[in-house]
């Protein structure tokens, strides 16, 4: 994981492991934007939460340009 954070510029200390805990335990409240992840239930779990982090599924076709899309919403 590690390469492939490096190859796209994101820094090691930015990476954070949730030990086998659901990621919206450590995502909630804390103004994330995104979350990308192939897991259909820490997705779901992401959506029911209410918070305002968008769930994008990486084995969706246009994941990229969804997170393009966000990122461009934010610059406004």
């Amino acid at each position: 994981m590690f390469e492939v954070a490096d190859e796209c510029g994101i820094k090691r200390e930015n990476i954070h492991f949730t030990n086998h805990q659901p990621k919206i335990i450590f995502l909630k409240d804390k103004d994330f934007l995104f979350h990308l992840d192939d897991d259909i239930i820490e997705l779901m779990d992401i959506m029911d939460s209410g918070d305002k982090c968008k769930p994008l599924n990486v084995d969706h076709m246009s994941w990229d340009l969804n997170c393009r899309e966000l990122l461009d919403d934010e610059k406004f």
